[in-house]
């Protein structure tokens, strides 16, 4: 049981340092931000990352097209500074991150490290046993 509360509140640390990145440094106000650790995987569900502005633009496939290329040039610039806060909070190295949002505005990222998280939060917590 306390590991399962362990794996939640470090799936809710994600959650939170993701949700303030994506507002700080993207300006995108994800009104709900989900995280789910499986091994060495990280995955990021946020919801509503696009403005209103950009939302009618994705209904163009032109412009979504301009815009997808944007919003992946505006992460890549940012992404150092998000790789080094996931490492900070994990303890663990990450191999790579995976980014896209679709035309409703849902954000999707995936952070794989270069160790299975779940299981270094079971030794833990055995270990605090």
């Amino acid at each position: 049981k306390e590991m399962t509360t362990a794996k939640a509140q470090f799936e809710q640390r994600i959650s939170l340092l993701v949700s303030g990145f994506l507002q700080s440094q993207l300006g995108e106000n994800a009104t709900t931000v989900l995280t789910l650790l499986a091994g060495i995987a990280v995955a990021v569900r946020a919801t509503d990352c696009l403005t209103p502005v950009e939302k009618q633009l994705a209904q163009n496939e032109s412009d979504w097209t301009l815009l997808q290329h944007f919003k992946a040039q505006q992460f890549s610039h940012v992404q150092p500074m998000l790789k080094q806060k996931l490492e900070e909070v994990a303890g663990a190295e990450i191999l790579n991150i995976v980014t896209t949002v679709d035309k409703e505005g849902l954000r999707f990222e995936v952070f794989t490290f270069k160790e299975d998280l779940e299981s270094k939060l079971q030794s833990a917590f055995r270990s605090e046993q």
